[in-house]
């Protein structure tokens, strides 16, 4: 019976630890107030002020995201996922000429929707669309196109 009343101590206060720990920290107080007619001189002290971007130099947290990277290689531009896509207005090209048409040099940019909706941007701004076997199919065929490649965005929702 000691064994069970320990156990349980135990447990409660460990939980009571866990709980601790998950506590937000309190909120700072508010500037005192003047408890007689005088006004209250505003303080000198500077407002606190949004944390700076990161710099240009600063390497990226997960490499091979946009941001300063310090591997060489292309890079992936996250774009936050959006479940109503715009329709896409440019001409349709079929998959099987995908790769031909990556290793002529003719796309700027490529983007890939959570919908495996491939959307190509030509250097000239013209825009093709297709659809892909399989998810990241086209980054495998950028990765294998070699070096010149490199030079393609790629974007990602």
């Amino acid at each position: 019976m000691n064994q069970k009343i320990w156990l349980v101590t135990v447990f409660v206060l460990l939980f009571a630890i866990a709980l601790s720990a998950c506590q937000t920290a309190p909120a700072p107080t508010q500037e005192p107030v003047a408890t007689n007619a005088e006004p209250v001189a505003p303080t000198s002290e500077p407002k606190p002020t949004a944390p700076s971007a990161p710099q240009a130099t600063q390497p990226s947290a997960t490499p091979g995201v946009t941001g300063s990277n310090p591997y060489p290689g292309p890079t992936v531009e996250i774009v936050q996922y959006n479940p109503y896509p715009a329709p896409v207005q440019g001409e349709e090209i079929a998959w099987s000429q995908v790769q031909a048409l990556i290793e002529s040099g003719e796309f700027a940019e490529v983007f890939q929707a959570y919908s495996l909706q491939i959307t190509f941007t030509a250097k000239d701004g013209k825009l093709y669309f297709t659809v892909a076997p399989a998810k990241d199919e086209i980054f495998k065929l950028l990765d294998q196109c070699g070096e010149k490649c490199y030079e393609i965005r790629r974007k990602s929702e």
